[in-house]
């Protein structure tokens, strides 16, 4: 499992898209703020789980090996859960695993330890944690070419050193520490999570060479050899550690719902794992779901449940700038250009941006009607605001960031035949992403827009104005800058800028009619860039 930005899920392989025009990436690792999980950490950009966030998977031991036990597959019964930290190019940058003894219902004492395709070169810092102590050193093999590490000599220690059966005759339940196994890796390395739960494998505390793994491998540095092919031990090339019936000695199970009892089989808890046995485990890989006989199991409806230590590391979050904050410097929002259209009982009106437009630009298209026409923008284009009726016309802004391949012009369209009057205006240094950062709209006799907000600096704001008398021309408000005066056809609209240097409201403002009429006025605040 793997998350991206806020905690995504799943994926094995993993490609984090380029990061986008106007998409920030705070810790310049490739990957925008929004799909990284630690956007001010260069070396950790995402998440990945196994066998799933926040669950665990069982293993469960035979430990007479070579000789074979009574079946019950409960001598030592160890969950896992992994977080792995991985950087930009999915490499495994440092792995989180915690283990709990959920049965130790073998007579034999045992520890276990852990051995990872990693590169021995390749690790820093191991240590393990259990319970609520403080984290202890460890120290890998130095006979293993690949990351191998004993985490615990015996486990009866996460049970205060209890002898005897724990958790496998019915009773009285006993809760063991979790231990926690922490890697830190000096060189960024991939880490196949569908390999999981890698090579997790029991030891006698007596007997360090006395190793049982699973059937894909075949022990460490420091495994007996001498121990494969003795009493019922049917070990071949490729698959180890399996009895006469094909059996192997350590079972996986992705997820836990408990385990058998002391001497009980484990066939009389998951009948299908007789065939699962009998075709060298590929048929039947999901014996454990279905048909689980909870007479079976011990402690039937309440088993031991395994516990996580410490949940996902805090991510640094300090060097994010708030929504419209830049890092650096941002550029002022520059308007580019106006362009002012007309039609006459028309369905239709297509508006041609500004030359020099180019993608990234953002476009503001304003348009006025002379009745309750409803207006529909071609695809990309999206309402800013909408005043189908009032005064005696109707107003309609859109906003669109221009995209590599758009048309040289863009079609509207209208609910009814109409007489319209348009500007499209074009700016440059706008954030693609959330171009616009607050807009108002209302209906007046003095074409007064309310005031609006704007989080951005060095933003524009923007002021749209709209009448049903098509020889209307307004005079730009103080300290504003005239984009287009209006005055067009039997409708009129004009539009009008001011540049923004700090965050901040932008006041009631008033553009002055050539006449007394009833229309619109709108307010727009553009974002700027972040560069």
């Amino acid at each position: 499992m793997r998350r991206i930005g806020q905690h995504c899920i799943l994926a094995l392989a993993l490609c984090f898209p380029a990061v986008a025009l106007g998409q920030v990436d705070s810790d310049g690792d490739g990957v925008a703020d929004a799909n990284d999980a630690y956007p001010c950490d260069p070396a950790v950009a995402a998440v990945a789980f196994m066998p799933a966030e926040g669950q665990h998977g069982v293993l469960l031991f035979e430990d007479q090996w070579p000789a074979i036990g009574d079946g019950d597959f409960n001598d030592a019964v160890l969950s896992y859960n992994y977080v792995v930290r991985q950087d930009a190019q999915g490499r495994a940058v440092a792995i989180t695993a915690t283990f709990n003894a959920l049965a130790l219902g073998g007579l034999f004492d045992n520890g276990f330890g852990v051995h990872l395709p990693i590169p021995a070169a390749a690790v820093g810092l191991v240590t393990r944690t259990v319970g609520t102590g403080s984290p202890q050193p460890l120290a890998p093999s130095g006979m293993d070419s690949e990351l191998t590490v004993l985490v615990s000599p015996n486990m009866r220690e996460f049970f205060g050193h209890t002898a005897g059966q724990i958790n496998a005759i019915d009773g009285a339940l006993a809760t063991g520490e979790a231990v926690q196994l922490d890697i830190e890796l000096t060189t960024p390395t991939t880490l196949n999570l569908g390999a999981g739960p890698f090579d997790v494998y029991i030891v006698r505390s007596h007997d360090l060479g006395h190793e049982i793994h699973r059937t894909m491998y075949g022990g460490t540095a420091a495994m007996n050899q001498g121990l494969f092919n003795t009493n019922s031990d049917q070990s071949v090339p490729g698959r180890a550690f399996v009895d006469g019936r094909n059996l192997p000695f350590v079972l996986n199970v992705p997820t836990y719902s408990g385990h058998a009892k002391e001497a009980v089989d484990i066939a009389q808890l998951w009948p299908r794992i007789v065939s699962f046995a009998a075709s060298g485990g590929t048929q039947d890989q999901d014996y454990y779901v279905g048909d689980t006989q909870q007479s079976a199991a011990f402690g039937s409806s309440t088993p031991p449940q395994p516990v996580l230590l410490s949940s996902l590391p805090v991510a640094d979050i300090s060097c994010v700038a708030p929504p419209g904050v830049c890092q650096g410097a941002s550029l002022q929002v520059a308007p580019l250009g106006v362009v002012a259209s007309k039609v006459s009982a028309k369905y239709t009106m297509a508006l041609t941006p500004p030359s020099g437009t180019v993608p990234g630009t953002v476009l503001i298209a304003g348009i006025t009607t002379n009745n309750r026409s409803s207006v529909t923008p071609p695809l990309g284009w999206t309402l800013v605001q909408d005043a189908p009726s009032g005064g005696n016309c109707g107003s309609h802004t859109f906003v669109r960031v221009v995209a590599s391949g758009d048309p040289s012009s863009y079609s509207f369209q209208f609910q009814y035949s109409t007489y319209a009057s348009a500007i499209i205006s074009a700016y440059s240094n706008v954030d693609p992403t959330t171009p616009i950062d607050a807009s108002s709209r209302v209906a007046t006799s003095g074409y007064t827009a309310s005031s609006i907000s704007m989080t951005s600096s060095m933003g524009l704001a923007v002021m749209v104005v709209s009448s049903g008398n098509g020889a209307w021309r307004w005079s730009a408000p103080g300290g504003w800058s005239v984009g287009y005066g209006g005055g067009q056809n039997s409708t009129s609209t004009g539009i009008f800028h001011r540049a923004q240097s700090s965050a901040g409201a932008v006041g009631a403002v008033t553009a002055s009619p050539s006449g007394s009429d009833t229309g619109h006025a709108h307010l727009i605040g553009l974002r700027a860039e972040c560069p």
